[in-house]
């Protein structure tokens, strides 16, 4: 099992009446979800807030290296004329790595179908795996 987290960082969601919810509502649910065994969340830097509050939430509950996490490359973020995709891909990595406060993500998904036949952007995912900076690169077609 794995908990979304788009609500927490964006009104999202057909159901959702009340917005996003505050930090502390945040921080309940996770409590609840890894209260009942679950310990894999699922992020992306186009969730607004919701890969800070999941480190926020990391460090207050002091349980770097001991949840799992993926999150997404932006969508529509490098196009083919992009000179150095490479690079803007291990940044956006190092970024979210920094906004949830751990060293490696379980695993990279791409929002942008496109993305997987950009070479540039698959040989920096292949890089930042490399340097360990994600443990496992998939591809998931979001519409």
């Amino acid at each position: 099992m794995c908990l979304g987290t788009v609500q927490f960082g964006l009104n999202y969601g057909i159901s959702n009446k009340k917005g996003k919810p505050l930090k502390e509502d945040v921080f309940e649910m996770m409590d609840v979800t890894i209260d009942r065994g679950i310990n894999f969340f699922n992020t992306a830097a186009a969730c607004g807030n919701a890969e800070k509050f999941l480190g926020e939430y990391i460090i207050n509950r002091n349980l770097k290296n001991k949840i799992s996490i993926i999150s997404k490359l932006m969508p529509n973020l490098i196009d083919e004329s992009c000179t150095n995709p490479q690079n803007i891909v291990e940044d956006e990595i190092k970024k979210s790595l920094k906004k949830i406060n751990i060293d490696i993500l379980d695993g990279y998904l791409l929002h942008t179908p496109t993305d997987f036949y950009n070479q540039g952007i698959m040989e920096g995912l292949e890089h930042c795996k490399e340097k360990s900076l994600v443990k496992t690169l998939e591809f998931q077609y979001m519409s």
